[in-house]
């Protein structure tokens, strides 16, 4: 009996060591995998030596510029930011830079709950700021100099401070300060900056300011000197006027040209009719009659209406520092046309009231039944016949919409009145079906839709880049970047059902500019949706009024000759209006219709990375030079 309790209880004994030596294993277990991770994912680590810290959910490895890999947050530079596009997460999360620090994004994670994410950190330096190192090896001007006074002021909402005033006068030593684009820290330059002289594609270009890329944004300045240097001060190249030209009839087109002396030849011809053959002949060379050779050329650039197309006239007098001179649009007719693209354009019309005694209805409102004959009934009604009246105009304010009918409130077409010039005249647009002023606003300014045709500078712009750029190795030097065509509203005069009968006015007019584009649909990009719209269909643009208020110094942006912006001014009862840099440089309050002839100017944008070579300082006898 002894002998039997004996082993019974060794037994038990034996047993409780076994599931006690069993649960420590357990627990070291599991304390291991929550604090270190398992063993699979540790080994998959490119990890120095020592331990591996648990910081949480997840394990971060830092690979930083030098080649350095740490699992330490403390050893990464904060100088340094997150390479969203190599790093990774494992289990569907991917790594954000968030407020300066990395941030995980589940949404489409996976199986998170009980396994410990692991993320391979790849610490890259800002790219804008690496890109104005490499500048400053060439030349030690390209130092950032910091926010000092000197420096552009911006407004809570993002817009520069007395954007028009010039802020550095050339004695001032030139200085690099920084603000924020759509793509992250941009440094520009302030003040007279003689040596941003760029040689790209053998041609003059001037250097704007590093994009928060790491790219570098540049406005060509004409072609290079017999030596191949960027000194010419004066003097005429190889360019282009635009204009519009009336295509009535058949006309001879070629696919390319000759040209002898001042005698241009056109080859692979054929007879079209623009009226018929408008969309087979844009992009072709023509003499504007049913002649293959001439003295003046003209390159169809755009459409414009049934009978007239937007063209360039090749010839041999523009100012070097342009590509050539351009009007924006040929016409005026809406606020459309202020677009670097554009869709509905609601041409005006007019209504001369003077000495007219017709008692005209007005509505405040309207209604429409497809179904009618005369299918708009206006609401809300006064009647009268003076508009040189204080009192009647008072009331236009509140009664845009009318018929110009005098014997009832029906009718089959509907007008918009948003103008009144002189006491006298009646500016309106014809509305279509059911459609209120908003609805037309927003097929001209607002909707996504809106960038489907090419203004006339447009035309040129791209016409320019296909026959200098496009194909040559050149191309693949240059990044897709935002390029801005701010049309946002600020004053929206009569253009609203209870506005004051009047101009409609945009950001610009009010000196409100922006280096990060306010709307998605006015940054004009090519294949980038994530900043931008994605309309170009070439990397190239225009100067912004910001980009030229940043330089904060006239001299720096002066060509001798007026050039176009991208900024959007007002629309009035008949013109359309848009910014441009005025010969001595500066741009307060220059505006002018967008039928004004102006210098066109194009600007790209040359990709992160590309470095210059040694030797070069960017001055105007030894311009930076890609390598």
């Amino acid at each position: 009996m002894k002998l039997e309790r004996f082993k019974d209880n060794n037994t038990k004994k034996k047993s409780i060591i076994i599931f006690t030596v069993i649960s420590v294993l357990l627990l070291a277990g599991v304390f291991f995998y929550t604090s270190f991770a398992v063993y699979e994912d540790i080994k998959t680590f490119n990890i120095i030596s020592g331990n591996i810290p648990d910081i949480g959910e997840a394990l971060f490895v830092y690979h930083l510029p030098d080649g350095t890999v740490t699992t330490l947050a403390s050893n990464v530079d904060s100088s340094l930011v997150l390479n969203e596009t190599n790093s990774t997460c494992n289990y569907g999360v991917v790594p954000r830079w968030v407020n300066g620090q990395v941030s995980l994004d589940k949404t489409n994670a996976t199986n998170t709950s009980s396994q410990k994410i692991r993320c391979e950190a790849y610490m890259i330096e800002p790219p804008a700021n690496a890109s104005l190192r490499t500048l400053a090896t060439l030349n030690p001007n390209y130092t950032y100099t910091g926010n000092s006074d000197k420096c552009a002021q911006f407004n809570e909402d993002g817009s520069i401070i007395n954007p028009d005033t010039e802020a550095m006068s050339d004695s001032d030593t030139p200085i690099i300060c920084e603000a924020e684009d759509d793509y992250g820290t941009s440094y520009y330059l302030r003040g007279n900056h003689q040596d941003n002289n760029v040689k790209f594609a053998n041609m003059c270009w001037k250097l704007i300011r590093v994009t928060g890329t790491g790219g570098i944004k540049m406005i060509y300045n004409g072609d290079v000197d017999a030596n191949g240097k960027c000194t010419t001060t004066s003097g005429d190249h190889n360019g282009f006027t635009g204009e519009t030209l009336s295509l009535s009839g058949n006309k001879l087109y070629g696919t390319s040209y000759t040209k002898k002396g001042s005698t241009y030849t056109l080859t692979n011809t054929s007879t079209l009719n623009w009226q018929n053959d408008a969309s087979s002949i844009i992009g072709k060379y023509t003499c504007n009659s049913t002649s293959s050779t001439c003295s003046t050329l003209y390159a169809i650039t755009g459409e414009y209406d049934s009978t007239q197309a937007y063209g360039v006239k090749l010839d041999q007098s523009t100012n070097y520092a342009q590509i050539g001179t351009s009007v924006f649009y040929a016409s005026a007719a809406s606020p459309a046309y202020v677009g670097y693209m554009f869709n509905d354009a609601y041409t005006y019309h007019s209504k001369n009231l003077s000495g007219d005694s017709n008692y005209y209805y007005y509505g405040s409102s309207f209604t429409y039944d497809s179904n009618n004959t005369k299918p708009y009934t206006l609401t809300g009604t006064l009647q009268f016949a003076d508009i040189s009246d204080s009192t009647n105009q008072t009331s236009l304010n509140t009664h845009h919409y009318t018929c110009f009918n005098k014997t009832g409130k029906t009718c089959q077409e509907l007008y918009f009145v948003y103008y009144l010039y002189n006491g006298t005249r009646l500016y309106y647009i014809k509305l279509n079906g059911n459609e209120t002023v908003s609805d037309a606003l927003d097929k001209m300014l607002r909707n996504d839709n809106i960038n489907v045709k090419n203004s006339h500078i447009k035309g040129v712009i791209d016409y320019w880049y296909k026959n200098n750029i496009l194909g040559t190795t050149y191309e693949s030097y240059l990044e897709d970047t935002v390029f801005c065509n701010d049309r946002t509203i600020a004053n929206i005069g009569g253009w609203s059902e209870t506005g004051t009968l009047g101009t409609l006015r945009f950001n610009a007019y009010n000196r409100k500019v922006y280096l990060k584009c306010p709307s998605k649909r006015d940054a004009f990009t090519v294949s980038d949706i994530t900043k931008g719209n994605g309309a170009l269909t070439y990397p190239i643009g225009l100067l912004t009024s910001a980009e030229h208020s940043l330089t904060g110094n006239y001299t720096a942006n002066k060509t001798g000759a007026n050039y176009w912006t991208s900024a959007p001014i007002s629309f009035t009862y008949v013109n359309a209006f848009e910014r441009y840099v005025y010969t001595t440089g500066n741009w307060n309050r220059n505006y002018n219709a967008v039928n004004g002839t102006y210098g066109s100017r194009p600007v790209v944008s040359l990709r992160p990375g590309t470095t210059f070579k040694t030797g070069t300082d960017g001055t105007a006898s030894n311009p930076f030079e890609i390598e």
